[in-house]
C-alpha cells in the first residue's frame, strides 16, 4: 500500500539631498524590485511544476532548476526551502532528490519547529527514504501540533499517513500491537466521518495481517 517572504533586505540609503540622493534611492529601489521579480518568477516556475505533477524529464529538470534558483535568490528562505522539498518529494526519482528534500525540511523545522506541515511532509520524505521509524516520529509530531492549534487543520490526512506507516512497520516487525494501532487510526478516520473507498479495504488488509500473526 502506498503511503500513500520573500524577505529581500533593502539597504538603508542614508540621508541624501537633491538630485544625487534621488538618483541613489531610485537606483536602489529598482534593483530591489528587479530582484524581487526574479525571486517571484523562480517561485512560480518551481511551484508550477509541483501543481502540474509532470513526468516529462525536461519539464522536471526545468522545475528543479527553478527551485534551486529560488532557494539561492531568496537567501534560502523557509518558504523556498519548503517549496523545493515539495517538488523534490513529489517529482523526485532518486534517493538524492529525497535527501535534498529531507535536508531542506530539516532546516525549515529548525527555524520553525511549530509548523506542522513541515513535519508532515518530512514524514512522507522519510517514507520514500525507507526511514519508517523516523517517519512515524515526524507524523506524530505533526498530529500533536495540529491538535494543539486553536483551530486545528484537517487531521484526516495525518491519520491516513500514520495508519499507512504503522501498517508497514507492523508487517516488517511482525507486530500485532503496531498493526492494531494502524486499525485504531482507521477507526479514528471513520469516526471523523471520512468516506473513502480505500478505508474498508485498508481495514481488511490490516486485519488479515493480524490474523496471520496470531
Amino acid at each position: 500500500m502506498q503511503i500513500g517572504c520573500w524577505r529581500g533586505q533593502v539597504a538603508a540609503v542614508g540621508r541624501v539631498a537633491g538630485v544625487v540622493g534621488l538618483i541613489i534611492w531610485t537606483s536602489t529601489y529598482e534593483a530591489a524590485a528587479s530582484e524581487t521579480k526574479k525571486v517571484d518568477q523562480q517561485a512560480q516556475l518551481c511551484m508550477g511544476v509541483y501543481k502540474e505533477k509532470t513526468k516529462d524529464p525536461d519539464r522536471m529538470a526545468q522545475g528543479f532548476a527553478a527551485c534551486d534558483m529560488w532557494v539561492t535568490t531568496s537567501n534560502a528562505s523557509a518558504r523556498a526551502l519548503y517549496g523545493r522539498a515539495l517538488v523534490r518529494g513529489r517529482l523526485g526519482q532518486s534517493p538524492e532528490d529525497f535527501r535534498v528534500a529531507y535536508q531542506d525540511l530539516s532546516q525549515v523545522i529548525q527555524r520553525s519547529p511549530e509548523w506542522p506541515n513541515a513535519w508532515s511532509v518530512r514524514a512522507l520524505i522519510n517514507v520514500k527514504l525507507d526511514n519508517y521509524d523516523q517517519a512515524l516520529r515526524d507524523v506524530n509530531k505533526a498530529i500533536t501540533l495540529k491538535q494543539a492549534a486553536d483551530a486545528p487543520p484537517d487531521l484526516n490526512k495525518e491519520y491516513w499517513k500514520r495508519a499507512g506507516i504503522l501498517f508497514v512497520l507492523g508487517a516488517e516487525h511482525h507486530s500485532i500491537e503496531i498493526l492494531e494501532k494502524a486499525l485504531d487510526d482507521a477507526k479514528t478516520l471513520k469516526s471523523l466521518g471520512v468516506e473513502d473507498e480505500r478505508l474498508p479495504r485498508f481495514v481488511v488488509e490490516v486485519q488479515a495481517n493480524i490474523d496471520r500473526l496470531r
